[in-house]
């Protein structure tokens, strides 16, 4: 039985947006960082709950993860939308 204070391994961080500007552009930048890596990002927001919404996408050592969450769909779509404006030869899907 493992520890509940364990968190699963995962290959990159994922870390949880806020209602704030700055933690939107610290998501943005860490999405970046994971596309100058060579990750694809995928160019879709999905639900993952109520309160929970997601950027996901492809690393080559994991494939299909989700790279990003947001408190707010708003929020989510709006660093995706950054992105595409910072990263106009981004490989996407």
């Amino acid at each position: 039985m493992s520890d509940p204070g364990e968190q699963e391994p995962a290959a990159m961080p994922v870390p949880h947006g806020d209602a704030t500007n700055e933690g939107d552009h610290r998501q943005l930048v860490f999405l970046e960082e994971l596309v100058e890596e060579h990750a694809t990002i995928a160019g879709d927001v999905i639900e993952i709950d109520t309160h929970t919404w997601a950027i996901h996408g492809s690393i080559a050592v994991d494939g299909d993860v989700i790279m990003a969450e947001f408190d707010t769909e708003e929020h989510a779509r709006t660093v995706l939308g950054e992105l595409s404006d910072e990263e106009p030869g981004a490989d996407r899907r």
